[in-house]
């Protein structure tokens, strides 16, 4: 018996080698996209509002500038309160940065 002891207790001094705990993928950051030199370039609300009034009508909106073509064509869905008026606000909304895919 005495022979035993000292073999158990070499074998539980050495134990398995651990390995280390598995690494969690890091969350990505999304960075804003930079503007590039092909995009469009929409008007300010102030360009628009030559008579400083503080809201735009469908008639203020020009017929020939190509990156507001889409605000024309849906002047009501970018009326959010629907009073036939943009505020900057609504205009902004409807003309700013959309995340990639989204529509109008």
């Amino acid at each position: 018996m005495l022979l035993g002891l000292p073999l158990a207790a070499a074998g539980a001094q050495e134990a398995p080698p651990q390995s280390p705990p598995p690494q969690q993928p890091q969350p990505t950051t999304m960075t804003p996209a930079t503007p590039t030199t092909n995009q469009v370039q929409v008007p300010g609300f102030g360009d628009l509002d030559k008579a400083h009034r503080g809201y735009l009508d469908r008639s203020d909106i020009p017929k020939d500038v190509e990156s507001l073509r889409d605000l024309r064509m849906h002047f009501n869905d970018a009326d959010l309160n629907h009073d036939g008026l943009l505020t900057p606000d609504e205009y902004g909304a409807y003309t700013g940065p959309k995340a990639p895919g989204q529509a109008h």
